[in-house]
């Protein structure tokens, strides 16, 4: 039988926030997959996870901004809301009335438990109402 809980697909390359998110989220009644880089579309099509939450920074690139690009434009994948945790502030800010045009939540690092909890909450909620 499939697992109920509502599947959260954690990637970023901090070993100690991947292991916070992902004991804060199973504690929070959610189904966690983690990996600690940015996972290939077909493999987030075979996880089908209902978000993911994601640092836009990896190895200290950028490389997030290529996947959500490439996440946008896939059929499969791109109604998946998607939650940046992220710190660089700097980077995103002047990005957010686009992250929000593409259902994308932005929550700064260090993050408070209860912001980033109703982020992906809110986000969780307004794809079902989009996919309704």
């Amino acid at each position: 039988m499939a697992d109920p809980r509502p599947h959260v697909l954690v990637m970023d390359d901090e070993p100690a926030i991947t292991a916070l998110l992902t004991d804060l989220l199973e504690e929070e009644g959610y189904r966690v997959s983690s990996s600690p880089y940015l996972l290939d579309l077909a493999k987030i099509r075979a996880l089908d996870p209902a978000v993911l939450v994601l640092e836009i920074m990896f190895a200290g690139e950028s490389k997030g901004w290529p996947f959500i690009t490439m996440a946008r434009l896939d059929c499969e994948v791109r109604h998946i809301p998607i939650v940046l945790c992220t710190a660089a502030v700097t980077t995103v800010e002047p990005m957010l009335d686009r992250l929000a045009a593409q259902r994308i939540r932005v929550i700064y690092k260090p993050f408070d438990i209860e912001e980033l909890l109703g982020a992906i909450a809110g986000a969780m909620e307004r794809a079902d109402y989009a996919d309704a």
